[in-house]
């Protein structure tokens, strides 16, 4: 794999994924999956299609973005030739878009990432690995750190949802038993929550809390602490 930033996978992406894969692309936003057809990655074919006719004919390269035209450079173009040509056959993955020019493609499929970045003329950002010791440990909602901590289990709240005020008051009483960041208090406090987290100590406290605010949690994640 040609030298970009390396990065481990503390948790699956998207629950599911060991591997990601970050590309910076101005063609991007031709591979958001709602613009494909049946997920067989119609859309940006067509557009790939299109500017190829300008690249046979010596024509400029541009893409319309933001009500402006934009120039295409050939690497940018030639790179998203070879990522769509790898994916096309290609099944188990998924794609975000993020601003104008990030993409990302995560995947169990380690190889395919490999082959991708290899062919890319413009550098990916970044990849995500986990330590081949730790594969095993990443099931789905376990996330592993790098520090011990007396607190096992992470709360993400839904984004956004309506809390009792009342559960601020527990835990201020319960400090022991859980931890929570001021601006989570806070919001907690105005009766509104968005997205944000905070722990608690062990599955008896996690039971409690799901019987006091369960319609207002999205995920919980369990932590498992690896020495080294």
């Amino acid at each position: 794999m040609k030298s970009l930033k390396q990065f481990e996978t503390v948790k699956l992406h998207y629950n599911k994924y060991l591997y990601k894969l970050e590309i910076c692309n101005i063609l991007a936003p031709f591979f958001r999956s709602e613009l494909q057809k049946n997920k067989t990655l119609n859309y940006i074919k067509v557009k790939l299609d299109q500017l190829n006719l300008c690249y046979s004919s010596g024509e400029p390269l541009t893409k319309t973005m933001y009500r402006s035209t934009v120039e295409v450079s050939r690497n940018e173009f030639l790179d998203a030739k070879d990522i769509y040509n790898i994916l096309k056959n290609k099944k188990d993955y998924t794609i975000r878009i993020e601003g104008p020019v990030g993409l990302s493609i995560y995947t169990n499929d380690k190889e395919m990432l490999v082959r991708i970045s290899n062919k890319l003329r413009d550098p990916a950002w970044g990849f995500w690995e986990p330590k081949l010791e730790n594969i095993s440990l990443l099931t789905q909602n376990v996330k592993i750190i790098a520090h011990p901590t007396m607190f096992n289990y992470q709360i993400h709240f839904k984004n956004p949802a309506q809390i009792d005020i009342s559960f601020s008051n527990w835990l201020i009483a319960n400090a022991d038993k859980s931890r929570v960041g001021d601006k989570t208090l806070e919001a907690i406090q105005q009766g509104y929550v968005s997205g944000s987290y905070f722990y608690v100590r062990d599955e008896k406290i996690l039971i409690i809390v799901q019987m006091l605010i369960g319609n207002t949690i999205q995920r919980i994640d369990k932590l498992v602490y690896i020495e080294g």
